[in-house]
């Protein structure tokens, strides 16, 4: 049997990268994802030994997938800074390389968690980003919004889809229309009814590919 001495750096590294997340596991709700956790790769490739560590270290692209995952419950402060530590490491460790953002956030953290300052400066390098967080961390997206000039992918799951304002406004018009100034977009990812709501703000421009996270059946009525 081979051991991890003998595998050539080339495939070591494809093997790295199949313990990661892609795009399409970052759009898909049913998984679960933390980066942060470091009983998950890619944390635990660099323990395997001092060869893969120092290959893991030595390779950006195996740390450019960050998920941040930040259920309802409330973490001791100490926690919290030290998922803030561990998110600065990751996103250095990803060095130049295009970034691929999960958050899910499933009550308003921000300003309060202190992983959004580390994470909001890299901004300009995210090229893919799923978001599934309360309006209010939109809002506060939507301050950093010319940051995002090179943005290619958007994926959008909202638990309050189907909250309307109070001047009737569908709250997935409203995101979406923030999001339809990115130059680079070319990929939505998105729940039928936002789309619908979307197209009503001019979300679909001719170079965009949208993708249904769900059948929309229109009313023949």
């Amino acid at each position: 049997m081979m051991s991890t001495v003998d595998v050539p750096d080339d495939i070591c590294r494809e093997i790295f990268l199949n313990t990661v997340p892609c795009w399409d596991d970052l759009c898909d709700e049913s998984i679960h994802l933390d980066s942060l956790d470091g009983s998950h790769s890619p944390w635990t490739v660099s323990h395997v030994s001092r060869r893969w560590r120092a290959l893991s270290l030595t390779f950006p692209r195996l740390w450019s997938c960050i998920a941040v995952y930040l259920p309802c419950r409330r973490g001791a402060s100490d926690h919290a800074q030290r998922l803030a530590q561990r998110l600065a490491m990751h996103i250095a460790r990803a060095r130049s390389a295009d970034l691929f953002i999960r958050i899910y956030a499933f009550r308003t953290p921000y300003p309060l968690h202190p992983v959004f300052p580390v994470l909001f400066p890299s901004m300009s390098r995210w090229s893919h980003l799923c978001l599934a967080v309360p309006h209010d961390l939109y809002v506060q997206i939507g301050l950093h919004i010319h940051q995002l000039g090179m943005l290619r992918a958007l994926c959008i799951v909202d638990p309050l889809l189907g909250r309307v304002y109070g001047d009737g406004r569908p709250a997935g018009a409203g995101v979406l229309a923030m999001f339809r100034c990115l130059p680079q977009l070319e990929e939505l990812v998105c729940d039928a009814r936002y789309f619908e709501q979307g197209r009503a703000v001019g979300m679909k421009p001719a170079q965009v590919h949208v993708k249904l996270l769900q059948p929309f059946v229109k009313d023949e009525q």
